[in-house]
């Protein structure tokens, strides 16, 4: 119990690095942010600071910032990419901050085969995903039950398996938003980059919606394997 309750925080302060990368990124422009939240409805807790209401909900796994759109609009195409990698760029951070933490305990080892898994990640992320929504992941080893299973499992093996875990969740919050598929970090990143052609903007609005419904049927497979509808 104990155990879930701690991935859980780590779930949401994962969320939480990753929106305050965009948020301070957003504030270095000079660009308002009237919304910062961690969660989804409902709302556990709400408070307003300096213009900005902060927000942190009872649904996991989601998070967001909302701009101004105007001052955004107006933002070079070279600024808004680094907004839309500030947040990849923090978890890569805190999964670095993890590593040396994993060093000094004594394992330097794991220091250098975690910053390779830096740099390899992304393939395997690609290829999990094809295996996840074939339905070729064995039973019981994906969705979201696997997932806070597996990771409490992990933490009761100590504070070195839960660095890495630490680790690990942050290098997969950050390749996953770098996909290049709109609206995660890496799709807006490249829209931003082809919004002075109308023919790249007219493509970005299809892919969009593709990338959304990418998200909603990632939800749904997620569900499926948790019900025993996938998986072999």
């Amino acid at each position: 119990m104990v155990e879930g309750l701690v991935l859980l925080l780590m779930v949401y302060l994962s969320i939480a690095l990753h929106e305050w990368g965009h948020f301070v990124a957003l504030r270095r422009f000079e660009v308002p942010v009237s919304l910062w939240a961690v969660g989804g409805p409902p709302w556990l807790w709400r408070w307003r600071r300096g213009g900005t209401e902060y927000r942190i909900g009872l649904l996991p796994l989601l998070g967001f910032v909302n701009p101004g759109e105007r001052d955004f609009a107006g933002l070079r195409p070279w600024q808004k990419v680094l907004v839309y990698l500030a947040g990849p760029g923090v978890n890569f951070l805190a999964a670095l901050v993890g590593l040396v933490a994993l060093g000094f305990l004594g394992d330097w080892g794991i220091f250098w085969r975690g910053l390779a898994l830096f740099f390899t990640l992304p393939p395997l992320l690609v290829s999990g995903l094809v295996g996840f929504f074939l339905g070729l992941i064995p039973a019981g080893e994906a969705g979201f039950l696997a997932f806070f299973r597996q990771g409490a499992t992990l933490l009761e093996g100590g504070v070195v398996k839960g660095l890495a875990l630490w680790v690990s969740l942050q290098l997969a919050l950050a390749w996953f938003n770098l996909l290049p598929l709109p609206p995660l970090d890496g799709g807006q990143a490249l829209l931003a980059l082809g919004e002075r052609w109308s023919l790249v903007m007219k493509v970005g609005r299809a892919v969009t919606v593709a990338g959304v419904v990418f998200l909603f049927l990632s939800l749904l497979w997620g569900l499926g394997y948790d019900l025993g509808l996938l998986g072999r």
